[in-house]
């Protein structure tokens, strides 16, 4: 059953560096007020944006098993909040973009 949470019960279950205020800065990270939950896993967007570049959107996901955020697909792969938005629904409904396979 897909579940909306709020970014603070995100960062509450997050572990590590991911949320810090010092790495939201670096990038000029966004996040959105809400994410959607799948079981143990969190699906959400952030946005960064780097000098002078346009703002761009990255699909993340939190695994409540072990408090890690990941990145889902390609960094910075979507131009638009709606396609972000999208790419979150899609995710949390068990369609994820093609991910690199992991070195054995």
């Amino acid at each position: 059953m897909i579940e909306t949470v709020s970014m603070a019960w995100v960062k509450r279950n997050a572990r590590g560096y991911f949320f810090s205020p010092g790495a939201m800065a670096y990038f000029k990270s966004r996040l959105p007020e809400t994410a959607l939950r799948n079981g143990d896993r969190v699906f959400f967007w952030t946005s960064e944006q780097f000098m002078d570049e346009p703002r761009r959107w990255t699909l993340r996901r939190l695994s409540l098993v072990t408090g890690d955020v990941t990145t889902i697909g390609e960094f910075q792969a979507y131009s638009t909040a709606a396609q972000a938005k999208q790419a979150v629904f899609d995710a949390a409904h068990g369609q994820l973009p093609d991910e690199p396979e992991e070195a054995a």
